[in-house]
């Protein structure tokens, strides 16, 4: 009786990868989509800071 069509082990074939991975490198930045770039580039910290009180000012109980 021969193995089910789920039982046979196929060999690892990374080509598919190995080629995704040098189109990515050729295409990566151009191919991106402008607001995937616009949050890549956007500041970090400051703005985080005034959520941080934002969201301490909220849990002290002070709504408006």
């Amino acid at each position: 009786m021969t193995r089910h069509l789920i039982d046979h082990q196929r060999p690892s074939d990374t080509s598919r990868v190995v080629r995704y991975a040098a189109l990515e490198r050729l295409t990566g930045d151009e191919a991106a989509h402008p607001k995937i770039e616009m949050l890549l580039r956007r500041r970090k910290g400051e703005s985080d800071g005034s959520r941080i009180k934002q969201f301490l000012r909220i849990e002290r109980g002070h709504l408006a």
